[in-house]
C-alpha cells in the first residue's frame, strides 16, 4: 500500500525513471484486475489487497501527466514541494505556484488510492 510514496519520493531515482517502474506497474494493475474479476475471494483483505496493487499504475499515469504538463508550461521537470523531497531541500531551485500545486496534489492522490478501494469494495460487498 506504500509504494504509492515510494514512487512519489523516489521520483528521481533512477528505476523509478526507467521502463522497469512501468512494466512492474503494469504488471500489479494486471495481476490485481484479473484476480479480482476470476477469483473474487470471500476474504475482504484478500481483495483489498488485490485492488491496492492496482493503485501504483494509477498514480504513475497521474504522475507522468502532471510531469508533461509541468515540461509543456515551465519547459522544465516537476519539482516537488514536499517535506523531506530532495527537491524541497535544494536552495537552488525557484518554485512555481503550480509546482506547489500539483505537489499537494499528488499527496491527496496517495491518500485518496488507500481510501477509494476500501470503500469501492465495502460498497460492493454490501
Amino acid at each position: 500500500m506504500f509504494l504509492n510514496g515510494i514512487l512519489l519520493y523516489g521520483r528521481q531515482s533512477k528505476w523509478v525513471r526507467s521502463r522497469y517502474k512501468w512494466l512492474v506497474a503494469l504488471v500489479l494493475f494486471l495481476t490485481g484486475g484479473i484476480v479480482l474479476l476470476i477469483h473474487r475471494s470471500k476474504t475482504f483483505d484478500v481483495n483489498l489487497f488485490f485492488a491496492e496493487c492496482m493503485t501504483p499504475a494509477v498514480f504513475s499515469v497521474l504522475d507522468y501527466g502532471l510531469e508533461r504538463l509541468s515540461f509543456k508550461l515551465h519547459n522544465r521537470k516537476l519539482y516537488l514541494w514536499l517535506r523531506w523531497s530532495d527537491d524541497i531541500d535544494n536552495k537552488n531551485l525557484k518554485f512555481k505556484t503550480s509546482d506547489r500545486i500539483f505537489s499537494i496534489f499528488l499527496l491527496y492522490t496517495i491518500i485518496a488510492l488507500l481510501i477509494l478501494p476500501i470503500v469501492l469494495l465495502k460498497k460492493i460487498y454490501s
